[in-house]
């Protein structure tokens, strides 16, 4: 079933309170063109993982602002309101689950990047020269 403009909007509000930019050479995931990892997920991942990541990107993204009083979706808040809210959901019992459930599709997507996939090469292999003596 194809995502709607307002799902995909939650879903990558929600992806970029999760990973910002860690250093390193490495980009933040929204910075990430995932248009060719989407239909990967689509074709390939088990159908209970898409369920799941929908359902957390709905609540996450349209709901758990609203009962933290904002008016709008995460996908309306700047980047420290959405880091907050995704802070308090990780902590929290009830929706800490769906955090992780889009963290685990979060690093699929991040590490199916060609140009992540490079950097982490070059960054592994300068740290087995460094490792190794050679410098």
């Amino acid at each position: 079933m194809k995502w709607t403009d307002t799902e995909i909007r939650w879903r990558d509000a929600v992806f970029a309170s999760l990973l910002p930019a860690p250093g390193g050479g490495l980009p933040a995931l929204e910075d990430v063109d995932l248009g060719e990892f989407w239909p990967m997920f689509e074709g390939s991942a088990p159908a209970h993982l898409k369920l799941a990541f929908r359902l957390a990107c709905a609540a996450l993204g349209g709901v758990v602002p609203r009962l933290q009083g904002h008016t709008g979706s995460l996908a309306d808040l700047d980047a420290e309101q959405r880091d907050r809210i995704m802070a308090h959901a990780g902590d929290s019992a009830v929706f800490g689950q769906l955090v992780e459930v889009v963290k685990i599709v979060a690093c699929l997507a991040y590490f199916a990047d060609s140009s992540v996939q490079a950097t982490g090469r070059e960054r592994g292999a300068a740290g087995r020269n460094y490792a190794g003596g050679n410098p």
